[in-house]
C-alpha cells in the first residue's frame, strides 16, 4: 500500500503488453510503423521511376498509381505509441508524394515550368522526410 492507503496494481498481462510496446518504441526509434512508411516511400518511388520512362501521352496509369500509394499512405494508421519525428515523416512524405503528383499532372498539361515548381517542391519535403525518418533508428 501507499501512504495514501490506495494501492496501484497492473496485472501481469497489462504489464508486459505495456513493456512489449515501450520496447518496439525503443527498437524502431519512433514506435509501430515505421516499415509501412518506409515501403510505401519506396512503393513510390519504384512508381515515379517508371513514370519518369514514360512517355507523357502514357502517363495516367503511372499517375494514378502514384495517387493510389499516396492515398494509401495519407490513411495509413500508424501504431500505438508512433513518435512525433514518425508523424511527421510520413505528413511530409504525403505532402512531397502530392507535389510530386501535381507536378506530372502540370507536365501532361503542357505546363513545364508549373511542373518544375511542383518537382522542387516535392523534392524538399521528401528530404526532409528522410531526415525525420533517420531520426528512428
Amino acid at each position: 500500500m501507499t501512504s495514501s492507503g490506495m494501492e496501484f496494481r497492473m496485472s501481469k498481462k497489462r504489464r508486459a503488453v505495456v513493456a512489449v510496446v515501450f520496447g518496439l518504441m525503443l527498437v524502431t526509434g519512433c514506435g509501430a510503423g515505421k516499415e509501412d512508411v518506409v515501403s510505401h516511400i519506396s512503393r513510390f518511388q519504384n512508381a515515379l521511376e517508371v513514370a519518369g520512362a514514360t512517355p507523357r501521352i502514357a502517363l495516367s496509369s503511372p499517375v494514378e498509381q502514384m495517387q493510389t500509394i499516396k492515398m494509401e499512405l495519407e490513411t495509413l494508421k500508424l501504431g500505438f505509441g508512433a513518435s512525433k519525428p514518425l508523424r511527421d515523416a510520413r505528413a511530409k512524405a504525403v505532402e512531397g508524394m502530392g507535389h510530386t503528383i501535381q507536378g506530372f499532372l502540370a507536365f501532361m498539361q503542357g505546363r513545364e515550368a508549373m511542373s518544375s515548381y511542383y518537382f522542387l517542391e516535392s523534392g524538399e519535403a521528401l528530404q526532409e522526410a528522410h531526415a525525420l525518418l533517420s531520426k528512428c533508428h
